[in-house]
């Protein structure tokens, strides 16, 4: 059962959209660590190391080496991780400032309210601490859905609700050959790598 388990689990990221995405998202594959003892046993069997006639100098000599070559990988692997994230830091700062950066310039122009990607809205909440709102609207090109099912009403009901995207993408293209058809008029404001569409309000009422 626990190897069906594992192949079901398999099965399913192999033909979700994320494995050809996000190749590196495997997240989803965590729970598989509990196979790993269903899979190594048949080798261990396979292997002979069962059988109790195998004389114990051979087999004292297999485990000092399997002890050795795991020591060797994980400390191997503990060295190319600790690399890996000091060379990441830099870049990983300098993304954390251009968040900053980005919920500081929505707030400045009153964009508390906003309509955009999947992960882009929800860490701007997390950051924000929810003085910026978010919902992801339909027909995105980047994949997502709203988790969180209250914040959808929250930003449907400000009619100055402005789109977020990433300045470039698929979807900023999209949207804006979209507005240009539209009767209704957008402030523009291009900051931190996004391109920002505010609806503008007539002074007379704030009615759509």
């Amino acid at each position: 059962m626990i190897l069906i388990s594992a192949a079901v689990t398999i099965l399913l990221y192999v033909i979700s959209p994320l494995s050809g995405l996000k190749p590196w998202s495997t997240r989803y594959l965590v729970g598989l660590l509990i196979a790993i003892p269903a899979v190594l046993w048949p080798l261990w069997r396979g292997a002979g190391f069962d059988d109790l006639e195998l004389p114990l100098r051979i087999f004292a000599k297999l485990m000092m080496a399997f002890k050795r070559g795991m020591l060797l990988l994980i400390s191997t692997a503990i060295l190319v991780g600790t690399f890996a994230t000091f060379s990441s830091l830099p870049s990983v700062e300098a993304d954390n400032q251009q968040q900053e950066a980005l919920v500081h310039d929505l707030l400045r122009i009153g964009a508390t309210h906003i309509y955009g990607a999947y992960w882009t809205c929800y860490r701007l909440m997390f950051q924000s601490q929810e003085q910026i709102i978010s919902s992801i609207p339909n027909g995105l090109h980047e994949p997502g859905n709203n988790r969180y099912i209250p914040y959808i009403p929250i930003v449907n009901a400000d009619p100055r609700a402005a789109y977020l995207f990433h300045e470039g993408s698929v979807d900023a293209i999209a949207f804006a050959k979209k507005i240009a058809l539209s009767s209704k008029h957008y402030r523009q404001f291009i900051f931190d790598g996004y391109v920002v569409y505010q609806p503008e309000i007539p002074a007379s009422g704030l009615s759509p």
